[in-house]
């Protein structure tokens, strides 16, 4: 974070008195305050967080009057009273949705020091980055029984019971690294659906091809054809450890 400290001392220099603030944000709605709340934080669109203030007081003077301000949305300043020379308190939690593009914001906290002639500031920031995760699926065909896919058509004329091999190109067309699983309406040569299988975990852009699934034409496929849609579903990899 940010953590600038402004202090304030008296001609003398017999004391000095300053000021630390550090804002943090964890997802979801947090029920306290703790240290393992974040700098940073990556998010999905639209999910909940919360913003978290904790103040010292880093100086050698009792400081009062020791206010918190935020313009990430909430409304009045909050305050937190008096704080001894190295005492700490969180000044209050702020829960909200992510923004829809981040957002990084400042909070700051005033405080006036006991004889002081002026007040001591500081500011800390936390950083909120909205993920956009997305996958696209190409499913492909083949004549005949293959072990790895690098081609494949969208129509392929055979006769039933021919065997047919189901190619499966995965693209991660987000922000952020996915994992992603393949659910198929195919069916093997005994009538057994195809099963739930991982296409792995893929970076931005990265592109793999699945497992290929093997199968037969059935003997009941229709002159025309018949049609099996391939659903992918993707689901980020948290980029907060």
């Amino acid at each position: 974070g940010l953590d600038d400290v402004d202090s304030s001392s008296d001609p003398a220099g017999v004391a000095v008195a300053s000021v630390s603030i550090s804002k943090t944000v964890t997802g979801g709605s947090a029920p306290v305050c703790d240290e393992e709340n974040m700098d940073v934080l990556y998010v999905d669109a639209n999910h909940a967080i919360t913003y978290s203030y904790l103040v010292t007081n880093t100086g050698d003077v009792e400081l009062c009057d020791v206010q918190v301000s935020d313009p990430a949305g909430f409304g009045p300043d909050m305050t937190i009273g008096c704080l001894l020379p190295g005492a700490s308190a969180y000044a209050g939690r702020f829960y909200t949705d992510a923004p829809a593009n981040g957002q990084a914001t400042v909070a700051t906290v005033t405080a006036t020091p006991e004889g002081g002639t002026h007040d001591v500031t500081a500011s800390d920031g936390a950083e909120v980055h909205v993920m956009a995760p997305a996958v696209q699926v190409e499913k492909t065909i083949l004549l005949g029984v293959h072990e790895s896919c690098q081609t494949g058509t969208d129509l392929v004329k055979g006769s039933a019971g021919d065997d047919v091999t189901i190619c499966y190109h995965v693209t991660n067309s987000g922000d952020t690294r996915i994992c992603v699983e393949l659910t198929d309406a195919e069916v093997d040569a005994d009538g057994n659906p195809a099963e739930m299988q991982s296409a792995g975990c893929l970076d931005p852009d990265e592109t793999t091809w699945a497992p290929p699934f093997h199968t037969t034409i059935p003997e009941d496929t229709p002159s025309a054809g018949s049609v099996n849609e391939v659903t992918a579903t993707a689901k980020s990899v948290d980029e907060n450890d």
